[in-house]
């Protein structure tokens, strides 16, 4: 078997790099354009609710882009694409989403804004949150990975692989580094935008490292890392998921390249 060259382009230490190149491509200007910004504007409010629903409507952001692929794009008799992976990722991102919620929300965020949300509490944790942010979980992860097999099974289609199965027999195990890059920069625009500066939610200062974005409302570094982080393992998690499922192998060889005791001793 032909092995992959440490310069090729499949090579999985090529690609990391490639990843690497991509984000300071986007992030090292932007912190150069950011870091002029010596006296930040500060946003001044002139009513005690100044976006009423605002939370509730932004939510518009996910939904409307998961009902026009959903409707439009999923339902045409060429598109083809793996379903049952689909809901296997959902199945795992949306639970840990909630989770996270549940367990962190009270001491990683502030939700000073109420006249943003509908004022249903939803439970958490030592404190309730606002029903948007199990909404928000939910259609979070559900348009990231619609967004992103729009592009892989429509715009890429020629890119991808043919036949997944025969792919994934030469794959002893599936925890490797994988080079797929995706980022929603409409989250960061919400964030930086509107929910940070109406105070829709904002973050616990003593949880965070300190490193604020003055130009954007001063919003925590950790906010902007986050995003990526979660775009980079929705794609991640689906195409392991995906791999998995067209293997046909049980979970314990196909992720961690074990057989069974019997199988050992044939």
């Amino acid at each position: 078997m032909e092995k992959t060259r440490p310069g090729h382009p499949s090579s999985p230490r090529l690609s990391a790099w490639i990843v690497v190149v991509m984000v300071a491509m986007v992030a090292l200007p932007a912190a150069l354009a950011l870091a002029t910004v010596r006296s930040p504007v500060m946003l001044q409010m002139t009513s005690s609710n100044p976006t009423p629903y605002g939370y509730t409507c932004s939510l518009l952001l996910f939904i409307v882009p998961i009902m026009a692929i959903a409707f439009g794009f999923l339902p045409r008799k060429e598109v083809k694409f793996p379903r049952k992976a689909f809901w296997w990722t959902i199945g795992i991102l949306v639970p840990l989403g909630f989770a996270t919620d549940f367990f962190f929300a009270s001491r990683f965020f502030i939700f000073s804004n109420t006249g943003a949300t509908l004022g249903i509490a939803a439970p958490a944790l030592h404190k309730p949150v606002p029903i948007e942010e199990y909404v928000f979980y939910l259609t979070g992860f559900i348009a990231v990975l619609l967004l992103y097999l729009w592009l892989d099974e429509y715009w890429l289609a020629a890119y991808k692989a043919a036949n997944y199965r025969m792919a994934s027999e030469k794959i002893k195990r599936l925890f490797r580094f994988h080079a797929l890059f995706f980022i929603l920069l409409i989250s960061l625009l919400w964030e930086a935008t509107l929910a940070v500066p109406y105070q829709w939610w904002d973050y616990q200062p003593k949880q965070m490292i300190g490193v604020r974005i003055g130009a954007w409302a001063s919003l925590p570094i950790e906010a902007v890392c986050v995003w990526i982080a979660v775009t980079y393992a929705t794609a991640i998690v689906f195409e392991i998921v995906k791999l998995w499922l067209a293997s046909e192998k049980p979970a314990r060889q196909a992720f961690l390249g074990l057989k069974n005791s019997q199988r050992l001793r044939d």
